[in-house]
């Protein structure tokens, strides 16, 4: 009875340990990119970075689509402006 209760907590801290390990870094991050060759790219992705963690690659998404609607709808960037 003692073993199982052992065995129990270990396999929780486990599971504990490799939900934050995903958490934090991602599914191809995490484990040092044991899974990362088992996800295949969705399309249009390939040319896209994979790194970083779920809310980087979400804010570069984020970024990346903000910057093709600015171009798309033809509004430039204040910086890029001279005031001369």
């Amino acid at each position: 009875m003692r073993m199982g209760k052992l065995l129990g907590l270990i396999l929780l801290v486990l599971a504990v340990w490799a939900g934050v390990e995903i958490f934090d870094k991602g599914v191809d991050g995490a484990f040092g990119g044991l899974f990362s060759g088992f996800r295949t790219p969705a399309a249009g992705a390939a040319a896209e970075s994979h790194g970083g963690s779920m809310a980087q690659r979400i804010g570069a998404k984020v970024r990346a689509d903000i910057e093709r609607g600015a171009q798309r709808d033809g509004v430039e960037d204040s910086d890029d402006q001279d005031t001369d």
